[in-house]
C-alpha cells in the first residue's frame, strides 16, 4: 500500500491525471484484494488535500471525484459502494 500512496503522489503532478486514468491504474496493477484498499485510499488522498478553507467549489468537485470512486468500488463490494454513496448525499 505504501508503494501505491508514494506512487500516486508522483502520478497526481501529471497534468494528464484524472480520476478515471488513476481507476485504470489500481484495476490494472493491483490484484482484486489490493484494487478496493488502493481506491479508499485514492479517496482519502483526494479528501486530504481538502483544506479546512476549501471553497464550496473546491469541496463539490471532490464530492463529484469521490462518487466516481463509490461507483467503481461497486466492483468489488456492492453494498459497501451504495453506504458510501448514501452517507455522501447525506
Amino acid at each position: 500500500m505504501i508503494d501505491y500512496f508514494e506512487g500516486l503522489h508522483l502520478r497526481k503532478q501529471n497534468t494528464e491525471f484524472t480520476v478515471e486514468k488513476e481507476l485504470d491504474y489500481i484495476e490494472e496493477n493491483f490484484c482484486d484484494n489490493h484494487q478496493y484498499d488502493c481506491m479508499l485510499c485514492f479517496d482519502a488522498t483526494l479528501n486530504m488535500d481538502l483544506e479546512v478553507l476549501s471553497t464550496d467549489k473546491e469541496v463539490e468537485e471532490y464530492k463529484k471525484k469521490a462518487r466516481i470512486i463509490y461507483r467503481r468500488i461497486k466492483k468489488h463490494d456492492e453494498e459497501a459502494s451504495k453506504v458510501f454513496l448514501r452517507t455522501q448525499d447525506k
